[in-house]
């Protein structure tokens, strides 16, 4: 029961949330690639140490599983960082009152997307 509720209810009425519901997807991703390294032994997994006692398919399927996971989260990291640099760049040269046109910006979207697509692909 919260602290600021007196009365007893499913978390919905008190508006909870489970932790993944907090995450955002990257920070979701990181969880996920953290947990499978931590199933087949943590730190000495990333140097490619099978645990004694587990299938060696069973630790490449979670060792895989684990690299694309944090694939995908720096995919996503990525295309956030660079579609922030070029919000920034657009507001930077408004502010400074840069004679840039709407096609220019255009044209740096349109590499940026180019930039961009085959970690979409990654982040999927």
């Amino acid at each position: 029961m919260p602290n600021s509720s007196s009365s007893l209810a499913c978390r919905v009425c008190h508006d909870l949330a489970y932790r993944s519901q907090r995450l955002s997807r990257v920070e979701r991703l990181k969880l996920k690639s953290q947990q499978l390294y931590s199933k087949i032994g943590g730190r000495g997994a990333r140097l490619g140490t099978k645990p004694r006692g587990m299938h060696q398919k069973t630790f490449l399927r979670r060792l895989l599983a684990a690299k694309k996971s944090e694939n995908r989260a720096r995919a996503l990291e990525i295309q956030k960082v660079v579609k922030a640099d070029l919000a920034d760049r657009r507001e930077l040269n408004q502010l400074l009152g840069f004679p840039v046109s709407e096609e220019r910006f255009r044209e740096y979207e349109l590499a940026t997307e180019r930039f961009l697509e085959p970690l979409k692909q990654i982040a999927q």
